[in-house]
């Protein structure tokens, strides 16, 4: 009981630095770095009802992009969902430093949850499904606020749930956020972000920055 009762505070204390000391990166309005891309399509008037949690490992286990200085990793992802070989990309991107990076406008579908692509707006977080959670709230935890901001900035867009989704087959039941493995064969049959992402610290990080005080909020 001791141990999870610690565990439950150093959850708490990482929440309440991340809001304290956050760092001024960029918001969801105004991303570090922009390509759109060619690999997408019309949405054909479906509106979004899920956010989609994804690391950049691929369905084999190897990376398609590494952490790289600067913003050089979110320019090799561009590039990669604009070559029409790979036929995949998603509409959002960020690193472990927290610089993110558009790459398909909310309005249109990104492809990388097969069944799911019209009713989605989707993350690709830099990083792998192998990941422990320490490696996330410590390392990476610029790249967890930063995605806690899209997910709050699409909760106030969209009025998507700042909740886990529930979806059974290729059919939502109840609108929120989904991890890509959430989505079963009728996503794609992958597994990230991996069994150690912590789904929700960030979740409760976007309830934060959703709230109208909250200073960091876009």
């Amino acid at each position: 009981m001791r141990s999870a009762r610690r565990l439950s505070l150093a959850g708490c204390c990482c929440v309440a630095l991340a809001l304290t000391a956050a760092p001024a990166h960029a918001s969801p309005t105004d991303p570090d770095y922009v390509r759109i891309v060619g690999n997408q399509a019309s949405r054909q008037g479906v509106m979004p009802e899920l956010i989609v949690l994804h690391v950049t490992t691929g369905p084999h286990g190897t990376k398609v992009v590494r952490d790289e200085p600067g913003i050089k990793d979110l320019e090799q992802l561009g590039a990669y969902f604009d070559d029409p070989l790979t036929e995949v990309s998603s509409h959002v991107a960020n690193d472990a430093d927290g610089n993110d990076a558009r790459y398909v406008r909310d309005t249109r579908k990104a492809w990388t949850q097969v069944a799911f692509n019209s009713v989605c707006l989707s993350i690709e977080q830099i990083g792998s499904t192998a990941y422990r959670r320490r490696n996330w709230l410590v390392n990476r935890l610029p790249q967890l606020e930063d995605t806690a901001r899209w997910i709050a900035y699409w909760h106030r867009k969209w009025g998507i749930p700042i909740r886990r989704a529930v979806v059974s087959g290729g059919t939502v039941l109840e609108p929120g956020v989904a991890t890509h493995k959430q989505l079963g064969r009728p996503g794609g049959n992958h597994d990230d972000p991996g069994p150690n992402y912590p789904f929700a610290y960030v979740l409760g990080l976007a309830r934060t920055y959703a709230a109208p005080a909250a200073d960091s909020a876009p």
